[in-house]
């Protein structure tokens, strides 16, 4: 199960008698080659294009890096993570 997910996305025992989305496949390998490292900009691009790849092996539509609400409703929230 996906866990430390962006402010206002519920997550692993906050799901009542939900059963949470699971990936699909058991070894799932994402793989992005390119020519040259992108520039500082460019990396935001590629980390959401990653995790938009982690969310599709889900079954998720929704982008649950990005804050469901709070302050930073719609954006990363790095907040979550490196806990």
């Amino acid at each position: 199960m996906l866990a430390n997910l962006g402010e206002g996305w519920r997550e692993p025992g906050d799901f009542g008698g939900w059963t949470p989305p699971r990936c699909a496949e058991p070894s799932v390998l994402l793989r992005r080659e390119v020519d040259e490292w992108p520039s500082a900009q460019d990396v935001a691009a590629l980390a959401f294009e990653f995790g938009d790849w982690i969310e599709d092996g889900w079954g998720m539509r929704q982008r649950r890096y990005l804050a469901e609400r709070g302050d930073r409703q719609g954006q990363f929230d790095i907040s979550r993570y490196g806990r």
